[in-house]
């Protein structure tokens, strides 16, 4: 051929095979692109003769194996192989490919991923390996390829990222990509001494970040959208000197941020907080960003800004307003004057290829009079009808929420303990009451009893079979010894002079059972004892 040929494309021819030596007139070829076609065999010297071939694009075919395909191009610089059947690398595959700096290998079966068949390319600066199934990255990878600046491992089914260790080798590493896997956590330093330029963790199955996860990261953009964050901490996301330039936190339910969830942000020029949960935005949130440009709030659940916020809009170059839940009463005023601006048009989103005038406009929400209704389009006399004039409060944080309900939980059961004390203790009270009563009437019937039983016995009547109680054998006793004669002379006389007097006789038959005890003076002892 008179003409030397640099460049050739073939794609979507439905090529199905390249013999050998197919390209061995094309000595000159530098780039050459087999793309979209139905390649399924490569002959092991089909490139013969390239020796300074460039670029090689042999993407979306149905090539399974490499083997030493590769090894006349050791000129090749870029290498495209992605959306093919490979399911695994050979050690000595990129063995020729020592300038090599461009490898794409999406698309492909590889579910795993080593460091090894990578070795030989010491100048790869760029490695793609989106949607290749992978579930584990092998822990020599990264050490293969130091120089990468721009790795992508998205679209995968990784469940962690690689350790700190793993990363610190790759000291030239920009763009890191992890977006669309199943990670769930992220540990404290996990990206300590790097220095990146993009960080994309979108995606992912994250619900919680630890205070010190960005921690010893310099980072300029990250990408945290579509996870499942419900909280963002104070100073969470400042990161290195130079400070972050874009988050993006869309697409999370984030009810809420703490009051200084942004601080330290002072480089962040874009931030987007679109399709969250947030009913309202705190007082002060976005004040240290000084340098904010845009900033996206829509699809959320807000009724209202504060004029604080208000003021920030002035110094943006583009607001997303809409597809929130706006209330048009009073405290839409502050937001209407401000939409009736000469700069606000110019200021709300646009979708790519629409005219400034179609921009969407945010609109009234409630009351149901107003809804669907653009708040820039508002009288005064529609919106006057509002009596309480009240910015929207923050909610409590959290902490104090639980707090709260922690304190009213013991209160409860405080006050449940004394219920139940008291409960028991007056049951116990009239338990006693009834006992005491019980036993009072019982005394009260056996003493009626006795002095019935009493006033019917005589004072010596069955004296032995314990009729009478104590006290009255006592009384009997002790007046029977004070009547007795204890004198021998005066006892003696009145034995032998006189016989008993009738009062005398009379005593003797109350308080003795022998009648003739004051007859018989021989037996006074014996008298006396048997008495007794």
């Amino acid at each position: 051929m008179p003409v030397p040929v640099t460049r050739m494309s073939l794609t979507e021819s439905s090529l199905q095979e390249v013999e050998g030596s197919a390209f061995e007139a094309f000595t000159t070829l530098q780039d050459l692109d087999l793309s979209q076609n139905k390649l399924h065999r490569i002959d092991a010297e089909a490139f013969l003769g390239l020796s300074s071939l460039r670029t090689l694009n042999l993407s979306r075919n149905r090539i399974s194996d490499i083997g030493m395909l590769l090894k006349p191009l050791v000129s090749l610089q870029q290498l495209d192989l992605s959306y093919n059947a490979i399911m695994e690398l050979q050690p000595d595959t990129f063995s020729s490919q020592t300038s090599l700096s461009y490898l794409r290998l999406d698309g492909n079966q590889l579910l795993s991923l080593e460091g090894m068949p990578l070795q030989p390319l010491t100048f790869l600066t760029h490695l793609s390996c989106r949607a290749c199934s992978l579930s584990s990255v092998k822990y020599d990878l990264f050490a293969a390829i130091p120089r990468v600046n721009h790795l992508d491992l998205g679209e995968n089914h990784l469940t962690q990222l690689p350790s700190f260790v793993q990363l610190s080798d790759m000291k030239y590493l920009k763009y890191l990509f992890l977006d669309n896997n199943s990670i769930t956590t992220l540990l404290d330093s996990q990206f300590a001494d790097l220095t990146l330029t993009f960080l994309g963790l979108s995606g992912n199955l994250i619900s919680e970040i630890p205070s010190k996860a960005f921690e010893g990261l310099s980072l300029e953009q990250l990408d945290l959208s579509q996870n499942r964050l419900a909280k963002v901490t104070n100073s969470l996301f400042f990161v290195g000197p130079k400070g972050l330039m874009s988050l993006n936190l869309a697409h999370n339910p984030i009810q809420e941020f703490e009051p200084l969830g942004f601080q330290g942000l002072h480089s962040l020029e874009t931030l987007n907080l679109s399709s969250c949960s947030l009913t309202t935005l705190n007082p002060g949130l976005l004040h240290e960003l000084h340098n904010l440009r845009k900033l996206d709030i829509s699809w959320n659940n807000l009724q209202s800004v504060s004029e604080d916020d208000i003021a920030i809009f002035d110094r943006l170059v583009i607001v997303n307003l809409s597809k929130n839940n706006w209330n048009c009463d009073c405290s839409i005023k502050s937001l209407r004057d401000w939409l009736r601006g000469k700069r606000s048009l110019y200021k709300l989103y646009c979708a790519p290829g629409r005219r400034t005038k179609d921009c969407a406009e945010p609109l009234c929400s409630t009351p149901e009079s107003f809804s669907e209704q653009p708040i820039s389009l508002l009288e005064d006399s529609e919106i006057q009808e509002c009596t309480v004039l009240s910015a929207p409060t923050a909610p409590l944080p959290t902490a104090a929420q639980a707090g709260i309900v922690v304190a009213c939980l013991f209160f409860s059961l405080g006050m449940l303990v004394l219920t139940v004390y008291l409960w028991r203790r007056g049951h116990t009270r009239k338990k006693l009451v009834r006992v005491i009563s019980k036993r009072r009437s019982r005394k009260t019937n056996e003493s009626r009893l006795d002095d019935e039983e009493n006033e019917k016995i005589s004072p010596f009547q069955d004296c032995d079979n314990k009729s009478l109680k104590e006290s009255h054998r006592s009384f009997v006793f002790n007046h029977y010894f004070e009547k007795m004669v204890t004198d021998p002379k005066l006892l003696s006389r009145t034995s032998s002079s006189q016989p008993p007097s009738e009062g005398q006789a009379q005593e003797d038959s109350m308080y003795s059972s022998n009648p003739s005890l004051y007859d018989r003076s021989h037996n006074i002892v014996v008298a006396i004892e048997s008495t007794v």
